[in-house]
C-alpha cells in the first residue's frame, strides 16, 4: 500500500509541470518511494478528527545574568569626595549635626564610640582637641578593630602620650597611623591620665550603639563604650568588651583624621 504525504505546494509543481493541477483542486504529494503522486482533493477530505496535541518540548536553558543592581547607600559619610591634603576632617560622630561640646578625663579611662569607614584612607595623623589644659595631663588616641558582633576587640592603634596639659590646643600623632578600609567597623576614642577635656561630638550627633532604658530620649541611648581602671600606659589589647560598658548621655570625644 502506498503512503502519501503531503505536498508543500498546493496546486502547482514548478518543477514537474506535467503533474500540475490547473485547478488547484488536486494536491501533490510524495509517495514513500519517493516519486511524486497527484492526490485527488476527494482523498483529503475524509473529515477525520484532529489527533491528540503533542507533549510538551522540554524547558529551555537558563537565560544569561541580569544586569548589576544599584549601588547601596553607604553609611554616615565624614566627608564628600577625596581628602584634601592637609585638611581635618572629624571622623566619630555628625559633627555637623550640633554644636561641638566638651568631656573632661578620668584617670585610668577610656571612652570609645564606633566610625563606619566609607573610603579607604591612610591619614598622614589622627589627633583631638585639648579645650581644657591640667597640668602633666595626658590623653591616648585608641583605635579598635571590631569582633563578629561588631563590638571593640583587637587594638589597631594607639597615638602614644599626648600633651594635654594646655588649654585650646590641637594634638596629634603621625607614628604608624593605620589605613581604614572602606565598609569597616572602627572603634575610635580617648583615654585619659587625668581631668583634661577635650572636644566631642554633641551628644544629639553621636552614634547611638543601644538603649539603656525604656524612655526614648537622646539620655537613655548608649552613645560611648566606657572602661575605668584602666593602666595609661599600657591601653588593653584586646579591649574586653562587656554589655555593662554600654553608657548613655556621654558626648564622644572628637577624633581628626589630616590627610597625606
Amino acid at each position: 500500500m502506498t503512503e502519501w504525504r503531503r505536498w508543500p505546494e498546493l496546486g502547482t509543481a514548478p518543477d514537474l509541470p506535467e503533474l500540475a493541477d490547473p485547478t488547484g483542486a488536486d494536491v501533490l504529494g510524495i509517495g514513500t518511494d519517493g516519486h511524486p503522486r497527484r492526490i485527488p482533493a476527494s482523498a483529503l477530505a475524509g473529515g477525520g478528527t484532529p489527533g491528540p496535541e503533542g507533549p510538551e518540548g522540554p524547558e529551555g536553558p537558563e537565560g544569561p545574568p541580569g544586569d548589576p543592581g544599584a549601588a547601596g547607600a553607604d553609611g554616615t559619610v565624614p566627608w564628600i569626595g577625596a581628602p584634601v591634603t592637609g585638611r581635618h576632617y572629624p571622623i566619630t560622630g555628625l559633627p555637623l549635626a550640633l554644636a561641638p561640646a566638651v568631656l573632661a578625663g578620668a584617670s585610668g579611662r577610656g571612652d570609645l564610640s564606633p566610625w563606619l569607614c566609607t573610603r579607604t584612607i591612610t591619614p598622614a595623623a589622627l589627633g583631638l582637641q585639648v579645650t581644657t589644659g591640667v597640668a602633666s595631663a595626658e590623653v591616648r588616641i585608641l583605635v579598635y578593630a571590631s569582633d563578629a558582633s561588631g563590638w571593640p576587640a583587637a587594638r589597631l592603634w594607639d597615638s602614644g602620650a599626648l600633651n594635654a596639659a594646655t588649654s585650646s590646643t590641637y594634638r596629634e600623632s603621625t607614628v604608624g597611623v593605620p589605613t581604614f578600609t572602606k565598609g569597616v567597623l572602627y572603634w575610635l576614642g580617648v583615654l585619659s591620665s587625668s581631668t583634661a577635656a577635650v572636644r566631642c561630638v554633641a551628644l544629639g550627633a553621636a552614634v547611638q550603639i543601644g538603649g539603656i532604658g525604656a524612655t526614648a530620649t537622646t539620655a537613655t541611648y548608649g552613645s560611648v563604650v566606657r572602661r575605668t581602671g584602666l593602666t595609661f600606659a599600657a591601653p588593653p589589647d584586646p579591649w574586653g568588651f562587656a554589655a555593662s560598658q554600654i553608657t548613655n548621655g556621654i558626648t564622644p570625644p572628637q577624633i581628626l583624621a589630616r590627610a597625606a
